[in-house]
């Protein structure tokens, strides 16, 4: 999926059923099982450079700066300032096994969203601005540390109309703090984006439990062409630790499979609608393209995809938040490996997954 620019809703079948669309467990015809890792460390719109070049300046001795450096870090810290969502990263570990109709899986997951705190002197003028003021400026630091336990179930309602559905219970901790953006022990050009991250997750304490569950349907439309459609989080479910809620936003994701040969697959995701996807973040809209070529009667494949979001003023380009897909994969009889990575803009790799499956029947 991640090779693909994170696209599939409408064909797949490994593991990954249970999350991407539930109702293949329907039509499949083995039973597998497996273990997936990937991890992924990512800045919003040059949020990280933007950080590094603000914490360059002596931001804790801002009366100290000459006239002319106290313009250029207070234009830097705006520019910082102007985004609602600043880094995000994720770990998963990933064990499951699926079967015709069913399948289950325990998920070990971290993740980190780190975001600028507004406040009130943002508005105000350089001049007005003192290193009191400064030293008031925060960074918000949000991290969940989980297991999510998964079964999903499915049925078909005609040979090429499926349906299905998963349910996943969430336990695990979270964590919530901030930062101020002065402290130099916490922000320093030393760091990399997977050290602030991580540095959410770590030492969670407070405790939480959540049911969630997605339905999902899919369907052949001709010799060549497969739709899928998936309803995640279903009701918005919210998580709530300390004194703290995070609301899991519904998605309706829809996407098409074509396939005009057996060894020749495109693929098209779309979110119907925007939604807040990285909790208190900006709407996002994504939308996926993907293609897939196999070798040798299938047993060696190439993959290639596109992420970008309909509802970011950039859609493609340096200034887009557009992930570039690339991965391939092995079927060596009954053993499947798949490798994925995702680059930015830049071509700096910001996501790696491997998967590891065994059919057993």
């Amino acid at each position: 999926s991640l090779s693909l620019g994170y696209a599939s809703t409408a064909f797949n079948f490994d593991i990954n059923m249970l999350f991407l669309n539930p109702s293949f467990l329907a039509s499949v015809t083995f039973s597998m099982s497996g273990y997936q890792y990937q991890q992924s460390y990512r800045s919003y719109l040059d949020f990280f450079d933007k950080l590094n070049e603000t914490i360059a300046f002596d931001l804790e001795n801002f009366d100290t700066l000459t006239d002319i450096d106290k313009n250029l870090a207070w234009n830097s810290i705006k520019d910082l300032y102007s985004s609602k969502v600043g880094l995000y990263g994720f770990k998963s570990q990933n064990p499951g096994f699926v079967g015709n109709g069913y399948g289950i899986s325990i998920s070990f997951e971290n993740e980190s969203v780190i975001s600028p705190v507004s406040n009130d002197i943002l508005s105000k003028d350089v001049s007005e601005i003192s290193s009191q003021d400064i030293n008031s400026l925060e960074v918000d630091f949000l991290g969940l540390s989980y297991k999510k336990f998964s079964i999903g179930y499915a049925m078909n309602f005609s040979q090429d109309f499926y349906i299905g559905a998963t349910l996943s219970y969430l336990k695990g901790n979270g964590n919530r703090f901030q930062n101020k953006l002065s402290d130099n022990k916490i922000f320093n050009n030393d760091k990399k984006i997977d050290s602030y991250v991580s540095n959410g997750w770590a030492d969670a304490q407070g405790e939480f439990s959540k049911i969630v569950m997605d339905f999902a349907a899919n369907m052949n439309i001709g010799q060549y062409f497969r739709a899928g459609v998936i309803l995640k989080n279903y009701g918005n479910p919210v998580i709530s630790f300390n004194d703290n809620e995070i609301e899991l936003k519904q998605r309706i994701i829809a996407g098409i499979a074509f396939r005009p040969s057996n060894n020749l697959n495109f693929f098209i995701d779309m979110d119907i609608k925007k939604a807040v996807l990285i909790y208190n973040g900006e709407e996002m809209q994504p939308i996926s393209f993907g293609i897939e070529k196999g070798f040798f009667q299938n047993k060696f494949f190439i993959r290639a995809g596109i992420l970008t979001d309909l509802a970011s003023e950039y859609f493609i380009g340096s200034k887009s938040h557009t992930l570039y897909g690339l991965g391939l994969g092995f079927n060596m009889n009954k053993i499947i490996v798949d490798c994925g990575m995702g680059l930015d803009t830049e071509g700096k790799i910001k996501n790696i997954a491997v998967s590891g499956f065994i059919i057993i029947q």
